[in-house]
């Protein structure tokens, strides 16, 4: 795969929903893997966290669940990485760390495919479990 960075749900989210919560480094770089035709993951774990967005206390957007997926959809360039038997056993190697399920499977995905992580979860950025962009 020829992604070097793997999109947070919540990047996702800023990006579709309200794109000044990115910081200038994930704004840039966005744009750029855009204009350059460069792809870009996300793991199967934020496709799961995306279609329970409706009434999520964690991301709030303006748009549903369905309007979240359909451009994820047609997202040009979007890698969605699948949930493997390596990524499970990392992902419950981080539960001590993370907590959140979700957090532990997207952070074992960036580790397993060697990618940096695009995220603005703190407990993530903080337990330097991963390579992330801030």
């Amino acid at each position: 795969m020829s992604s070097k960075i793997l999109l947070d749900t919540n990047i996702v989210v800023f990006r579709i929903s309200n794109p000044k919560k990115l910081s200038r480094d994930q704004a840039r770089l966005l744009d750029q893997a855009d204009a350059e035709g460069r792809q870009v993951a996300i793991s199967g774990m934020t496709l799961a966290e995306l279609a329970f967005i409706d009434g999520s206390k964690h991301l709030r957007t303006k748009h549903s669940a369905q309007d979240i997926l359909l451009f994820i959809g047609n997202y040009p360039g979007l890698t969605v990485l699948p949930i493997t038997v390596e990524i499970a056993r990392e992902a419950a190697a981080l539960r001590a760390i993370l907590i959140e399920p979700g957090d532990c499977v997207i952070a074992a995905t960036a580790r397993v495919h060697g990618l940096r992580l695009l995220t603005t979860d703190q407990r993530i950025i903080a337990s330097n479990v991963v390579s992330t962009i801030e």
